[in-house]
């Protein structure tokens, strides 16, 4: 059985109405999951909610098992939001996607700006600027809440997914993390800054142990963006997880670090003529909700 929770207004764009899992199933585990790809997705889902049906939310979740114990905290600092959920085993922070026209303004302020500590590495500035008016209470929730050693995952849809894994080299309290999970992610930053990402990623393993699971339907146009600032092309860290609108099946991974606008081939595998069906309604979260339901048997590896 499955619980439904209606958005607030101004979230009808890319929020959710649909309904949740009955029980928070989760597994702690190092490599990629397709359990926790759907319930991750949940999760991006559930951020755009009002903060009392979240909680209701939690505390349901929470009745179906009296082992789970789940903490939420809720943060809107700005116009950006962040949700942590823990208990003694995990901490899953969550971050959302766009929902008013700040979250707007931020996704088209593509200025590629200096990575703090990062020499060399531009990241796009809307998204950087974002985290870092986060990171106080970011870096205080997860403090307070990570007490037993617990695992860290990371999740996010849209600009919550340029976040989630911008936060993950830019909070402190989070480079002890085991992976990070987007949806539907646009792209983040110049090459240098993906090569040093990378190199603690370990993304595109044939054994499907990450660090980064970066998920994408097919004719969604997000993750093709931003083409370029001036003369410096954009990038996507890692290897992307692809569904296929037609079959709602997982594509192989397919390694995006090369120049140009990549996505723009790999997210197509009809052909290139699949560009001219590129439709914004396939950047919804509730899309990418139902690929993962859809795909909970399906292992890519």
């Amino acid at each position: 059985m499955n619980n439904k929770i209606q958005d607030p207004v101004g979230a009808q764009v890319f929020g959710y109405n649909g309904e949740y899992s009955s029980s928070f199933n989760f597994q702690n585990v190092n490599t990629y999951n397709s359990i926790n790809n759907y319930l991750f997705a949940q999760l991006c889902g559930l951020i755009y909610a009002d903060i009392e049906s979240i909680n209701k939310q939690v505390e349901q979740w929470n009745a179906k098992s009296s082992s789970l114990n789940l903490i939420v905290d809720v943060k809107d600092v700005d116009s950006f939001r962040f949700m942590v959920l823990s208990n003694q085993d995990f901490v899953i922070v969550v971050f959302r996607g766009s929902s008013n026209l700040a979250n707007w303004l931020t996704d088209f302020d593509i200025i590629l700006t200096p990575f703090e500590n990062m020499e060399n590495n531009l990241v796009h500035q809307g998204f950087y600027l974002s985290v870092l008016s986060m990171l106080d209470e970011l870096q205080e929730v997860i403090t307070e809440r990570k007490n037993n050693a617990q695992n860290i995952y990371i999740t996010g849809h849209s600009l919550g997914a340029a976040q989630a894994i911008i936060s993950a080299f830019a909070c402190p309290s989070l480079f002890d993390f085991v992976s990070v999970t987007t949806f539907g992610e646009p792209k983040i930053g110049d090459s240098g800054l993906i090569t040093s990402f990378n190199l603690k990623l370990q993304s595109c393993p044939p054994s499907g142990q990450s660090k980064l699971y970066r998920v994408v339907n097919g004719w969604d146009p997000i993750p093709s963006l931003p083409l370029f600032y001036k003369t410096q092309f954009y990038y996507h860290e890692g290897c992307f997880y692809l569904y296929a609108k037609s079959e709602g099946d997982h594509y192989d991974i397919k390694n995006t670090s090369i120049p140009l606008n990549p996505d723009l081939i790999d997210h197509f595998p009809m052909g290139q003529q699949e560009i001219l069906e590129w439709r914004i309604d396939y950047h919804a979260i509730g899309l990418y909700i139902s690929n993962a339901l859809a795909n909970i048997d399906n292992n890519v590896f």
